[in-house]
């Protein structure tokens, strides 16, 4: 497949509007009838995103007022943040670097040369944005495509944390039937799996922050990313941007790789949908069984959906092979002191995570109080 890709670089709509829950596509063989596909990739930002002031969403609480008040605090006090990133790491094209990775996976996807075209555009001129995406539809056909698969894709430093994350929306429509085969958001996050977090996904900031009301980030939320010159940031963008890529792939049946399975485990995970998690952890473990943040992802995968007896012993195996693993340490501690109330076989666990520098939630500290 030619490397022609379309990049849109500016602001448009947004491609999958309103379409978050997921169509999981019937079977692969759907993508080798196609023999003029076409393709279109938006990434509509220039610079990366930086979002971690929490002072917004902690307003909220208070009505339309103080939530305006707080946009304007958290948009002074992210900008100061984004001003560091872009002096420190200068020119690195995020955009660039993730617009690559993705299209790269877009070459592996038919077996018939895509082409590329431009991503959806403006509604102007249509009553609707359901009117304009089925115009757009209606002309793809009659240009002589049949099918076309469009992805977008956001990416940012988000909450009072600072985590790094990447985000894909993606669909794959039938152009003769106008049936939707394939949808999916899939989120690449800088993060490792524990026990008795709470998740709330920070790419969402539009809802009140009722759980945990904060007026700062921590002090470390973005020069965290930028020691030795921005290498870390730089880093853990790549491997993000092509785990998820290969995320992509495995989802749409076009390529499978740990990595890949495992990110959709994760995201499984962190949406509660354990099941389905597992079996994508499986398959990870089964094509990389020493890699101990797979295993850390499959055991809680067991835990959760009821095989404990299991998922202990492959954890207490896995850390095994890599003592220096927290997640385990600390998952491990968790189950032992909160989970069974067995305080006794869990301390060994609890110490080491101490020692590997953990910072244990409150009900953890409880379970272990002599």
């Amino acid at each position: 497949m030619k490397k022609n890709c379309f990049l849109l670089m500016a602001a448009t709509v947004l491609l999958v509007s309103g379409c978050s829950a997921r169509r999981p596509l019937a079977h692969s063989d759907i993508l080798q009838q196609y023999e003029r596909p076409a393709v279109s990739l938006s990434i509509p930002q220039e610079k990366i995103t930086v979002a971690v002031s929490p002072v917004r969403q902690t307003l909220q609480i208070g009505g339309t007022m103080t939530a305006v008040l707080g946009a304007g605090i958290s948009a002074l006090q992210d900008g100061h943040y984004a001003r560091r990133i872009e002096e420190v790491l200068g020119e690195y094209d995020f955009g660039k670097v993730l617009a690559d990775r993705l299209t790269a996976a877009l070459e592996q996807v038919f077996p018939s040369p895509a082409k590329a075209i431009g991503a959806p555009g403006s509604t102007a001129g249509f009553h609707s944005i359901q009117a304009a995406r089925k115009a757009r539809l209606q002309g793809l056909q009659k240009r002589g495509f049949d099918a076309v698969l469009d992805l977008e894709s956001l990416y940012g430093i988000y909450g009072a944390e600072g985590l790094l994350a990447i985000r894909l929306k993606g669909e794959l429509i039938d152009l003769k039937t106008g049936n939707r085969l394939w949808r999916n958001d899939i989120t690449a996050y800088t993060l490792d799996l524990y026990e008795g977090r709470r998740w709330r996904d920070p790419m969402e900031r539009l809802s009140p922050n009722l759980m945990s009301p904060r007026f700062s980030s921590d002090r470390d939320a973005v020069e965290q990313w930028l020691r030795n010159d921005g290498e870390a940031l730089r880093r853990a963008f790549e491997l993000a941007a092509a785990q998820l890529a290969e995320a992509f792939l495995c989802d749409l049946g076009a390529g499978e790789s740990a990595g890949g399975c495992a990110l959709l485990g994760t995201n499984a995970f962190l949406d509660g949908k354990y099941e389905a998690s597992l079996s994508y952890f499986r398959r990870a473990r089964a094509l990389a069984p020493e890699d101990p943040a797979i295993a850390n992802g499959l055991v809680l995968a067991l835990f959760h959906t009821g095989a404990r007896e299991q998922a202990l012993s492959l954890a207490e195996s896995a850390l095994a092979t890599a003592p220096d693993y927290l997640p385990l340490c600390y998952n491990l501690a968790w189950w032992y002191g909160v989970v069974l109330k067995q305080p006794e076989p869990g301390q060994r666990y609890y110490d080491q995570s101490l020692s590997l520098g953990a910072h244990p939630a409150r009900r953890l500290k409880r379970a272990f109080m002599h």
